[in-house]
C-alpha cells in the first residue's frame, strides 16, 4: 500500500482518486468491484470528479479517526449515521405533492413527448394521454425533470447538431429493484453495499430499519434487492419472476437469509436514473447547458434533468429553486445547487439554500 499524502503523478479517473486517498488494497477491497457494478464501466472510465463529489474530504485518516473517536465536529458526508426520513417512506413526500397538485384542481401527466419552441422560449408541452390522443398544455415557465437528453430529444424545432451530437454522448444507468417482503430483520443496517463478485446484487436496503410503520406487521421486513444496467442488457429484459429467483438465491449464496423466509415479492424497473460520469462528460454537459440558458422560460430539475448525480434533497431544492425563479419571487441558478458537493443534512433550509443570481 502506498504511503498516505504522497499523491500520484495525475489523477485523471476514479481509481487514481481513491488509490491516491486510501492505497491500492483498500480500493481493491472496498470500491472497485461495487462501483463497476453500479455503473457497468471500469473505474478507469469513471471521472474523479464523481468521486470528489460523492466522498469529498474523505481519506483514510478521516474514516480512522471517525472509527475512533466518533468527532463531534463537522463530519464528512460519507460518514454521516443519522438522517431525517419520511415515516412511510421518500414516496410519501412524491404523493403529498400530487395531492397538493390536484386539489386546486390540476392535474398530473407524465407523458410529455414534445417540447414546442419559438427560438430561445418554449410555448407548450405536448403530451400522449397513452390512448393515441396529444394534447398541448401551455405555460409561462417550463421546469422539466425529465432525463436532460429525452428533453433535448423531444425540442422541436430540433436542437442545433453541437448540442444533439453532446446530448448523444452521455449515458444514463438503469435501476432494477428486486422487492421482497420477508419474515423476521435479517440484518440491523439500513444498507449493505454488496462487493462481491460472485453475484450481481450490488446494494440491499432494509426498509423494517428506516422506518417500523414500513413494515406490514412486527416481524417482517421490506428489501430492496438493487440491481443496475444498460437498456437492453440481460438483468433489464428478463422477466419479473426470473429476477426475483436469481435474488432469492443470492441472498441465500450470501447467508443473508433462507428461501423460505421470502414470501412474496415485485419488481419496479428505473429507466435512466443514475447518470454515468465518465471521463470526458463535462464537455458534453458544457455546450448543452450553453444553449439551454439561453432559454427565457425553461429550466431543467432534478439528479436525471440536469446529468448531475447529487443526494434527493440537493435534487428537490433544484426544483424548489427552479420554482422561486418561475414565481419571480427571485432569480436562482439551480445549476449552482451542490456545485461544491457539501452535505446539508443539518442545516436550516434558508442557509442551504445555493445559486442565488441578480434579483430579476
Amino acid at each position: 500500500m502506498r504511503a498516505h499524502g504522497v499523491p500520484t503523478a495525475r489523477i485523471e479517473n476514479f481509481e487514481d482518486w481513491v488509490v491516491d486517498r486510501f492505497g491500492r488494497r483498500l480500493f481493491e477491497t472496498f470500491f472497485k468491484a461495487y462501483t463497476e457494478k453500479v455503473w457497468g464501466i471500469p473505474c478507469t472510465q469513471i471521472s474523479a470528479d464523481w468521486a470528489s463529489q460523492r466522498i469529498k474530504g474523505l481519506s483514510l485518516t478521516t474514516a480512522l479517526i471517525n472509527a475512533l473517536f466518533k468527532p463531534k465536529r463537522e463530519i464528512v458526508k460519507t460518514l454521516i449515521d443519522e438522517f431525517v426520513y419520511p415515516r412511510r417512506g421518500a414516496g410519501q413526500l412524491c404523493e403529498k405533492m400530487a395531492a397538493s397538485v390536484q386539489q386546486t384542481g390540476s392535474l398530473i401527466m407524465t407523458n410529455a413527448c414534445r417540447i414546442r419552441r419559438d427560438h430561445m422560449r418554449v410555448c407548450a408541452i405536448e403530451v400522449d394521454d397513452g390512448y393515441a390522443e396529444r394534447y398541448e398544455i401551455e405555460g409561462r415557465y417550463f421546469l422539466v425533470s425529465a432525463p436532460l437528453t429525452d428533453m433535448i430529444e423531444m425540442m422541436h424545432p430540433s436542437a442545433p447538431p453541437e448540442v444533439l451530437s453532446a446530448c448523444r454522448a452521455l449515458r444514463y444507468r438503469n435501476h432494477v429493484g428486486v422487492n421482497l417482503i420477508v419474515e423476521g430483520n435479517p440484518f440491523p443496517d439500513n444498507w449493505i453495499y454488496v462487493h462481491s463478485k460472485e453475484v450481481g446484487m450490488a446494494r440491499i436496503a432494509n426498509y423494517a430499519n428506516f422506518s417500523p410503520a414500513m413494515s406490514s406487521r412486527p416481524g417482517i421486513s421490506p428489501l430492496t434487492i438493487e440491481y443496475f444496467c444498460f437498456p437492453r442488457d440481460q438483468i433489464w429484459d428478463a422477466p419479473d419472476d426470473a429476477l426475483i429467483e436469481r435474488a432469492k438465491r443470492e441472498l441465500e449464496q450470501m447467508k443473508i437469509l433462507q428461501c423460505d423466509q421470502i414470501l412474496k415479492g415485485f419488481v419496479v424497473r428505473s429507466h435512466k436514473a443514475y447518470p454515468v460520469i465518465e471521463i470526458g462528460y463535462e464537455r458534453h454537459i458544457t455546450a448543452i447547458k450553453a444553449w439551454l440558458d439561453q432559454f427565457h422560460n425553461l429550466l431543467p430539475i432534478g439528479r436525471s434533468g440536469m446529468f448531475k448525480y447529487n443526494n434527493q434533497d440537493h435534487a428537490m431544492a433544484t426544483g424548489l429553486l427552479a420554482a422561486r425563479t418561475a414565481l419571480g419571487i427571485q432569480r436562482f441558478d439551480p445549476w449552482l445547487v451542490n456545485i461544491d458537493a457539501e452535505y446539508h443534512e443539518g442545516v436550516p433550509a434558508h442557509a442551504a439554500v445555493a445559486g442565488v443570481t441578480n434579483s430579476p
